[in-house]
C-alpha cells in the first residue's frame, strides 16, 4: 500500500526513443540518441525492464512530475507494443507521452513538435497507432529531421545506415534542439523545469506568457461572484462568463438581470492579443524550431 502511495504523488510523463534495436547510431534511431544525450546530461542510468520490453530511466523533473525515458528494445516496426506495455505499468495519461522519432522530410538538424496527426510513413508511429488506438492523437510527436536521400529506392538503406561523420555536426545540433523543444513545450504548460533549463536554456517568450497567464488567474481570482438573482450595471466595456443559469437584460433600466452565479471582468485590448513565442507555428498546430542552441552548461 505505501509504494502505490508513492506512485501516486507524481503525475508521469513518458519519452519515448523510436528505434531499431541493435542499430543505434543509424538514422532511423536518432530518437534514442535524443535519449542518450538526456541520460548522460543527467547522469542517469539505463536499465533492462521487461516489463516495459525495453530500457528505461527515470528521474523526478519536480516535486510532482516524474520522467520515465523508454528505449524499446524492439525492432521499429514494434515499437508500440514497448510503448503500450510501458503506458499500461505506469498508469501514464496519452497527452503526457512524446514520441522522438526521424522524419526525412525534414532537413538535418531541424526539429519539430505537433499533437496527433498522421504517422507520415514512419512504421514506428504506425505501430504505436495499430496498438493504442485513437490514443495515439493525445501524444505528442517530436521529429528530427534527417533529410531524404535523392532517390525513392534508396530511402530503406539510408534510414538504417549510420550517419556519416560529415552529418553529426547537424546530427548533434538536431538532438540539441529536440531536447529544447520538449523542454520549452513542458514549460509551456506551467511545468517547472528548472532541471532541464539549467541545462537547455530557456525561452524568455515562454517565461513571459506565463507570468501573464498567472497575473489574469490571480486577477480573475479577485472577481466578485454574484448570489442569485442579482442586478447589476454593465458597461458596454465587460463581458459576462456564465457558471450556470442564464442572462437577460432589462432595456429600461440598462441593467443586467441575472439568474445563477457569474463572474465580471474587464475586456481590455491586451486579453484580444496572442501571446507569442520566438517558434514558428504551422497551420496544423506543428512547432517548428530552426535557430542556433545556446547551451547553459558546458558540453
Amino acid at each position: 500500500m505505501a509504494n502505490n502511495s508513492a506512485e501516486n504523488k507524481f503525475h508521469k510523463y513518458l519519452i519515448v526513443g523510436m528505434c531499431n534495436h541493435g542499430m543505434p547510431k543509424s538514422r532511423h534511431s536518432v530518437g534514442i540518441q535524443v535519449l542518450d544525450r538526456l541520460a548522460t546530461d543527467l547522469d542517469l542510468k539505463w536499465t533492462r525492464d521487461k516489463n516495459c520490453a525495453g530500457f528505461t530511466a527515470t528521474f523526478d523533473l519536480n516535486e510532482g512530475a516524474q520522467v520515465i525515458m523508454l528505449k524499446p528494445k524492439q525492432f521499429m516496426n514494434v515499437n508500440g507494443k514497448s510503448v503500450g506495455k510501458t503506458v499500461r505499468q505506469h498508469n501514464i495519461d496519452a497527452d503526457k507521452v512524446y514520441l522522438m522519432h526521424d522524419d526525412l522530410d525534414r532537413a538535418l538538424g531541424k526539429v519539430s513538435i505537433k499533437e496527433g496527426g498522421s504517422a507520415g510513413g514512419h512504421n514506428g508511429i504506425k505501430s504505436v497507432q495499430s496498438l493504442l488506438g485513437s490514443a495515439v492523437n493525445k501524444m505528442f510527436k517530436v521529429r528530427i529531421g534527417i533529410d531524404r536521400p535523392s532517390s525513392k529506392d534508396e530511402v530503406v538503406e539510408y534510414v538504417l545506415t549510420n550517419f556519416t561523420q560529415e552529418e553529426m555536426t547537424g546530427v548533434q545540433e538536431g538532438v540539441a534542439k529536440a531536447l529544447q523543444l520538449w523542454t520549452w513545450h513542458l514549460e509551456g504548460q506551467g511545468e517547472n523545469v528548472l532541471l532541464l533549463t539549467n541545462l537547455y536554456g530557456i525561452n524568455p517568450k515562454i517565461t513571459q506568457s506565463l507570468n501573464r497567464k498567472k497575473k489574469k488567474e490571480k486577477i480573475k481570482s479577485k472577481d466578485t461572484v454574484l448570489s442569485d438573482k442579482t442586478d447589476i450595471g454593465i458597461s458596454t466595456t465587460s463581458r459576462t462568463h456564465l457558471e450556470k443559469g442564464v442572462v437577460s437584460t432589462d432595456k429600461h433600466l440598462d441593467t443586467t438581470s441575472i439568474s445563477g452565479r457569474q463572474r465580471v471582468e474587464s475586456v481590455s485590448s491586451a486579453d484580444k492579443q496572442q501571446d507569442r513565442i520566438s517558434r514558428t507555428h504551422s497551420e496544423d498546430g506543428e512547432v517548428t524550431v530552426d535557430m542556433e542552441v545556446k547551451r547553459t552548461k558546458g558540453e
